[in-house]
């Protein structure tokens, strides 16, 4: 139930008491010791001032202003990582509530950190347990039956995130300086494709439930152009550090 040193949050909204019933089912089937966090949904009239959104930033690296979902779910994310670092724990595990815990996954975490712990001269951000990527990685260790990767084209997915104390700090700086400036999992990619201390594993370590995004439906229209150059500075750098093997 509790794994020590671990903080673990559900990321829900209110709007959603379905999908917090069925992850905390999961959860507490597994045991393991967890807390909601309440989701951050900004109001209807746009009032995004206070989530450090940067609407020109955003306009040039994405060609359209974010949806308040996707603000939202920013916000939510950056909230977690404060309140983690606000209290004594080693390790904050994420969780959005379409994530699918089982027993294997239980397993697979306690993995995760004993493998960690049993590499303390690694330095690392943050571990995507929920995504993987199959290019710009190389192998660190194995962990059960799954091999850790130095993942420097970070897997775009928020759905399981396992942070270290100074993951979270490295990103709440990016965040104070950047602003918010695309939907979440792209701008940790984006920074941790420059700071090249991603991980994940060749295979998902946990699963996800077939469920509707709760975040706004993204409009068709993003310009091409703003993709790739969005786009074009994280291959870059994931390239650099991968010839590095830093």
């Amino acid at each position: 139930g509790v794994i020590p040193g671990l903080q673990t949050r559900v990321i829900n909204l209110d709007r959603s008491p379905d999908r917090l019933a069925r992850i905390a089912t999961d959860l507490d089937q597994i045991g393991l010791e967890w807390s909601r966090l309440r989701a951050v949904e900004p109001d209807a009239a746009g009032n995004t001032e206070q989530f450090l959104y940067n609407r020109k930033t955003a306009m040039r690296l994405h060609g359209i202003d974010l949806t308040r979902g996707e603000i939202g779910c920013f916000a939510s994310h950056v909230q977690a990582l404060k309140e983690f670092l606000d209290g004594n724990a080693a390790a904050l595990l994420v969780l959005e509530d379409d994530a699918e815990p089982d027993a294997a996954f239980a397993q697979g975490l306690t993995q995760s950190l004993d493998t960690l712990r049993n590499l303390p001269d690694l330095r690392w951000s943050c571990l995507n347990l929920a995504a993987n990527y199959h290019k710009r990685n190389r192998p660190l260790a194995p962990a059960g039956d799954r091999m850790l990767l130095r993942a420097y084209y970070f897997p775009i997915s928020t759905a399981g995130l396992l942070w270290s104390r100074t993951g979270a700090q490295s990103f709440l700086r990016h965040v104070a300086t950047a602003g918010a400036c695309l939907p979440v999992d792209q701008q940790l990619r984006r920074h941790l494709a420059q700071t090249g201390l991603g991980l994940a594993y060749d295979r998902p370590l946990l699963r996800l439930r077939a469920e509707k995004s709760t975040i706004d439906e993204r409009p068709a229209s993003r310009r091409q152009f703003a993709r790739v150059r969005r786009n074009l500075p994280n291959y870059l750098h994931a390239a650099l550090h991968h010839l590095r093997r830093t």
